[in-house]
């Protein structure tokens, strides 16, 4: 479960159109499989995934890449990327695929389409 505080913003992507649809956090739709939560490493994450989710978390997986210096690791049952404490997240679930980030509500106002989960 993530830092109490440091909620991220979680933007959701659908298998049906892969729009990203900015999603408020929801506990309730967290829960990742038994597979990924028990993965080795961030390459064993998504190869335990197939179809348009592994599609989709190894496209978001290279933008974050990308982006810059972050170190890659499996927290909380997802890929969490951090430089000094959390930055942003992927998670894989049965009906979507969530990127998230932490401290969300300072991209408030660069995205109006993102939603805030937390008060950070």
């Amino acid at each position: 479960m993530p830092v109490p505080g440091r909620r991220p913003l979680f933007v959701e992507a659908t298998g049906a159109n892969k729009a990203m649809l900015a999603q408020p956090y929801n506990a309730e739709r967290v829960m990742p499989s038994s597979s990924m939560k028990n993965a080795a490493s961030p390459t064993a994450y998504i190869a335990s995934l197939s179809g348009w989710q592994l599609e989709l978390a190894t496209l978001l997986r290279r933008a974050v890449g990308k982006a810059g210096k972050l170190e890659e690791k499996v927290k909380w049952g997802h890929l969490v990327y951090l430089s000094n404490g959390p930055v942003c997240l992927i998670r894989a679930e049965e009906k979507r695929v969530l990127f998230g980030f932490w401290r969300g509500q300072r991209l408030r106002e660069l995205e109006p389409r993102l939603k805030p989960g937390g008060k950070y």
